[in-house]
């Protein structure tokens, strides 16, 4: 192992003696017309560990089942993009694409579902989606394709824009591709990701010190399915007890999804606490099934700044926030199955929450700025849980690690990075500390900037 990683330092260095700046395109008219257009290419390569656990629930297919493994990965990362920003008058606008890289590695890519022993759970779900965390919300012609209208103080927004609420991010970014689990900022582990989808938004900056913004969007659409369901008298809560005739439905919108957010900046400190509320309806239920099902949050994202120390922190509660199924057309956020609500035998709904925490500590030492993170997501759903005898009636994910991006030049950055993810237990499994395993990253992204 030392060999290989020495060996893997080596090429590096090699690498970065080779690089070379990027460039920046810019246009401006002769009345303050402005034309931009920029991107990124972001190429990861590094080691994967996978423990165990992590081996037998992903149906490990490269090693025995159960057996530890250490892989070697590279690839372009999801997280490169294009974008265009063009400026007239009061008017702005802006569009976003990132790349979708097709998995390299088939068996690795698995790892976002569990496939394990039936008498685990076959059909439990790690990650909501696909490591691209693809839904119509995210994975569409347009990351980001929006406009902005400037009046005095206050702008309109409206297209596909970046969540209301999502304000900062923590630092991990290595591993945003099939190889090597999807990871990027702790999302699913520690810190909810918004999805972006089309909304209409005004925000009003009262002075440099106070700001706010209210927004309304698409909310969540969800298909009923098998993983719907919750604890009958026998099964696991993931077994649902469906009249034969059922056939399945999406649910619909009753009105938009309703978000806002308040901008504090005093001194060192920023502070913008936000919220969003939906809720969506099902028409031909069978009788007795509850037709409605309601999401929320509020987060608080704190920022302070003393000179070259920066420290990001966030809490978050929320219900009903995560993926369901393949059906679910527009998630409110890329989180576990588990932080996602579950229907008993009588199609009753069992609402799931969610408390998320984490922390990013950062401080710049010239061209290099060293970053220290953790984050940590509990969900909880007694009632669907505790139906089943002996078994866990939560679970909870961990991200922790360290990176250090250094600035080669303007437009060229190398990042190290050491990352660890643990996916807690399985809940309402029929047996106690039912782990789901843990892997980390270790290695390098090169960025360049245009």
């Amino acid at each position: 192992m030392m060999k290989k990683l020495g060996m893997f330092a080596f090429v590096m260095a090699l690498v970065v003696a080779f690089a070379l700046p990027a460039f920046a395109y810019t246009v401006e008219g002769a009345k303050g017309e402005r034309f931009s257009m920029g991107g990124s290419i972001k190429y990861d390569i590094g080691y994967r560990n996978i423990d165990k656990d992590r081996s037998l629930r992903v149906g490990d297919s490269m090693t025995p089942p159960g057996q530890e493994r250490t892989y070697f990965f590279n690839g372009v990362s999801t997280s490169t993009n294009i974008y265009v920003a063009f400026t007239v008058g009061d008017i702005s606008g802006f569009a976003n694409w990132f790349t979708t890289v097709s998995p390299g590695n088939y068996h690795a890519y698995q790892d976002n579902r569990v496939l394990g022993p039936t008498t685990v759970n076959s059909s439990y779900s790690i990650n909501s989606t696909s490591a691209n965390f693809s839904n119509n919300s995210n994975n569409a012609a347009f990351d980001l394709a929006y406009g902005t209208y400037k009046f005095g103080s206050m702008q309109l927004q409206a297209g596909k824009l970046p969540a209301m609420t999502v304000v900062q991010v923590p630092n991990p970014i290595l591993g945003y591709l099939a190889e090597a689990g999807g990871h990027i900022n702790g999302i699913a582990y520690g810190y909810m990701y918004e999805n972006k989808v089309p909304a209409l938004r005004f925000t009003h900056f009262v002075n440099k010190m106070f700001n706010y913004g209210i927004q309304i969007s698409m909310p969540s659409v969800f298909g009923e399915d098998a993983n719907t369901a919750a604890a009958p008298a026998t099964g696991t809560p993931q077994t649902v007890n469906m009249p034969s005739n059922f056939t399945l439905r999406d649910s619909y919108a009753q009105y938009p999804r309703i978000g806002a957010r308040v901008g504090i900046n005093v001194g060192p400190a920023s502070i913008n606490p936000g919220f969003a509320y939906e809720q969506s309806k099902w028409d031909g239920l069978p009788a007795g099934w509850t037709d409605t099902v309601t999401a929320w949050f509020v987060r608080v994202p704190v920022r302070l700044t003393f000179g070259p120390f920066v420290a990001l922190l966030e809490g978050l509660y929320g219900q009903n926030l995560g993926g369901r199924t393949s059906n679910q057309n527009t998630m409110f956020a890329s989180e576990s199955a588990d932080s996602m609500y579950k229907r008993n035998a009588t199609g009753q709904i069992l609402d799931a929450n969610s408390l998320n925490l984490w922390f990013d500590l950062a401080y710049t030492f010239g061209p290099v700025t060293p970053h220290i993170y953790f984050g940590m997501t509990k969900y909880y759903n007694d009632k669907a849980f505790k139906a089943v005898p002996n078994s866990d009636t939560d679970s909870g994910r961990t991200f922790y690690g360290i990176n250090a991006p250094y600035k080669i030049t303007p437009n060229f950055t190398i990042v190290p990075e050491f990352s660890l993810y643990d996916l807690g237990v399985v809940p309402g499994a029929g047996a106690k500390d039912v782990k789901l395993g843990k892997d980390w990253l270790l290695g390098l992204q090169f960025q360049f900037n245009f």
